[in-house]
């Protein structure tokens, strides 16, 4: 349930753009001590994936536009 909760609150500011989401963030949970923590993760510059000269980053990227077939 708590999960659940947290992916969706996370949906929710990415859709709304109400508050700042996690991008580039994880965020750790221990559970025994309801301890909550946000950790930056580390990019090393020359990785092929996520360096700089990566093919593919997020602030290239571009919104994705969807249509629907569903007929009201």
């Amino acid at each position: 349930g708590t999960l659940a909760c947290l992916a969706a609150l996370e949906a929710i500011k990415l859709i709304t753009g109400f508050n700042q989401p996690l991008l580039s963030q994880l965020l750790t949970i221990d559970f025994t001590r309801m301890d909550f923590a946000k950790r930056r993760s580390y990019r090393d510059r020359e990785c092929p994936v996520c360096g700089n000269n990566a093919p593919w980053r997020y602030s290239q990227s571009q919104p994705l536009e969807t249509t629907s077939n569903y007929k009201f």
